[in-house]
């Protein structure tokens, strides 16, 4: 790997830098990179990083590489997206600052269009495999914005925002693997897997108990969902 391809693959772009580009709040972007994180399966330590805020507080951020952060604003608005990739191209621009070539001398300039025409075939290699990328996470993406955005999160609630997914079955969908059925009444499996992604808590002040989602259980369900897993609303 030449010296360019090492400063390309080291750029980063901070949390705190995409929540200015969108407009969106950092806290938001926070979470929002934490379940795309969730979705890789990727427990993400190279991806922390910290900052310091006006008042003198450390306080978190997330440094991602350009794959990561294409994913992540996949779901994103196209205003959005356009401001996040036209910055990728600033970064990757400033890393190209490779001296000239002695033009004069034949074998000079044979080396250096060998390397240019590389570099070129490279780069469509890569925004091929990024385009794919993004057609294949676009639609968990905006799945996840949705979601994360749900304040009750019962899993009949995240059920009913999840395309063609049969809400009224969802819990049947679950059982066996996340829930059961004790004395009339579903319970969730305390098992440190299917407690990861739900758990039981009272939905009104009479006291009634619902299962409820953690955030790593809406994703899960958007797993579940896309996997053809879970029972779809009748045509």
């Amino acid at each position: 790997m030449n010296t360019l391809q090492l400063q390309a693959a080291s750029t980063t772009m901070t949390s705190r830098e995409i929540s200015e580009l969108t407009g969106k709040r950092h806290d938001h972007v926070m979470r929002d990179v934490q379940a795309m994180l969730v979705q890789l399966e990727s427990t993400g330590p190279s991806f922390g990083g910290s900052y310091t805020d006006p008042t003198g507080r450390t306080l978190p951020m997330f440094k991602l590489p350009k794959r990561e952060t294409l994913i992540l604003v996949s779901g994103y608005s196209v205003a959005m997206r356009a401001k996040i990739i036209d910055r990728w191209q600033e970064l990757e621009a400033a890393q190209q600052t490779p001296a000239l070539p002695n033009f004069g001398n034949p074998a000079e300039a044979a080396r250096a269009w060998a390397l240019q025409y590389e570099q070129t075939q490279q780069a469509q290699a890569q925004l091929a495999i990024t385009s794919q990328a993004l057609a294949v996470a676009e639609p968990k993406a905006r799945a996840l914005e949705l979601l994360i955005h749900d304040s009750k999160r019962s899993v009949t609630s995240i059920a009913r925002q999840l395309p063609g997914v049969n809400s009224r079955t969802i819990k049947k969908d679950l059982q066996w693997k996340y829930l059961y059925k004790s004395g009339g009444q579903w319970r969730v499996y305390r098992n440190g897997h299917a407690d990861k992604f739900f758990y039981e808590g009272p939905s009104d002040a009479f006291g009634k108990w619902d299962i409820f989602c953690t955030e790593a259980g809406q994703v899960e369900l958007v797993r579940l969902a896309q996997l053809g897993a879970l029972t779809r609303k009748a045509v």
